[in-house]
């Protein structure tokens, strides 16, 4: 009888070893994977504005733009990096909210109508940015080939112009974001948006006359008025047109599609999420009724505290060892890869998703050492 009582503990220390080691991996899964939480810290740890850098400079060389326009446009996306990583995080939550069963619809439209593509979201990023600095280079840019002046002469007019009609064109751009986004989402069949650029023509023309270039300085004020009207008015056309043309008349569609698979693909996803969070939680009942079926078939106190704090403590072990070799080997693997942007913090990402193996090592270590110190202490009453 006793060694069927023994090779019985044998089995169930086993399976509660085992039943411990999956439970771990679970229970990091279910801190990392699936946790809105977990996302919104690693985004925040993620340097945008460094991973930007290059592919700005990049593209400024091959534009032929300048060093200073580089500049801005870096200020740019550090400027609206933090909002950026909010209404990330902000889309993120709903989506792991439907996943995990703690909402029960999804709607992509809605959750990017509301956050990424929220127009007044779009209006604040701009408030952040030194429009004047970048749509000024830009416009000297459109006309460079057309005006007789300088390229740095064209760049400064253009310069002062967007800082003189800068209210306007703020004003623009929130006219326009809203239609805009709510065609691109389907929640409009149509898109049409005139804008006059007759307050651009005028601002161009004021700075124009108040400090013509060099070369013009000894032309009186209705000549400058008529070279003005001879080469730059031309170019300038009376109104700009956002419509279905411009954006393309099948990104409707598109998004649709889209989206329904993106939505299709999710709805599947928490088919099986809902069977890992079943399966979770039913591990840990099955680790409990483990625990009382060991207590029960020692019998005794201490020999039931002693064997399960002897199974603890090694389970301990392994994990906070499996995660110290797991950071080793994979942040030494990382460290040999020269092409990995340091803006994305790896080695820091690697840690974050561990560190729940490491706190859970941690725990079965310390529950271990807490039944070990139990047992020992224990003294059995004397008989008679």
């Amino acid at each position: 009888m006793k060694v069927i009582k023994v090779l019985a503990l044998i089995l169930l220390g086993f399976v509660l070893f085992l039943s411990l080691s999956v439970l771990g991996t679970a229970f990091t899964l279910n801190s990392t994977v699936i946790n809105p939480d977990f996302y919104a810290r690693e985004m925040d740890r993620v340097d945008i504005t460094s991973l930007a850098e290059e592919p700005i400079s990049d593209f400024t060389a091959e534009a032929g733009l300048s060093v200073e326009f580089r500049a801005a446009l870096l200020d740019a996306v550090s400027q609206i990096e933090p909002l950026a990583k909010e209404q990330v995080a902000a889309a993120i939550r709903p989506v792991l909210d439907y996943l995990g069963r703690r909402s029960q619809s999804l709607d992509l439209a809605s959750v990017l109508g509301d956050t990424v593509l929220d127009p007044e979201f779009i209006v604040s990023l701009t408030e952040r940015v030194d429009v004047p600095a970048l749509a000024g280079e830009l416009l000297a840019e459109e006309i460079a080939q057309e005006v007789p002046l300088s390229k740095s002469e064209l760049v400064a007019y253009a310069k002062e112009v967007m800082a003189e009609i800068e209210p306007w064109l703020r004003q623009q751009i929130a006219v326009i974001a809203r239609p805009l986004i709510d065609y691109m989402l389907g929640k409009s069949p149509s898109l049409n948006v005139v804008i006059s650029l007759q307050p651009l023509t005028d601002g161009l023309r004021t700075v124009f006359l108040r400090s013509p270039p060099s070369e013009l300085s000894g032309l009186t004020q209705p000549q400058l008025q008529q070279y003005f009207d001879d080469n730059v008015r031309g170019l300038m056309p009376a109104t700009f047109e956002v419509n279905e043309d411009l954006v393309g008349p099948d990104v409707p569609s598109a998004r649709a599609r889209a989206l329904a698979e993106a939505e299709s693909g999710l709805a599947e996803a928490r088919v099986y999420v809902g069977y890992f969070k079943l399966g979770y939680w039913l591990l840990i009942v099955f680790v409990l009724l483990l625990v009382a079926g060991f207590a029960l078939i020692s019998w005794q106190v201490r020999r039931a505290t002693r064997g399960l704090g002897i199974i603890f403590l090694v389970a301990g072990i392994v994990f906070i060892a499996g995660n110290l070799v797991a950071r080793y080997f994979i942040g030494g693997f990382l460290g040999q890869q020269p092409d990995v942007p340091a803006g994305l913090h790896l080695l820091q990402l690697v840690g974050d998703s561990l560190a729940p193996l490491a706190v859970y090592g941690i725990v079965l270590a310390a529950i271990g050492v807490g039944l070990l110190v139990a047992s020992f202490i224990f003294k059995p009453r004397q008989a008679g």
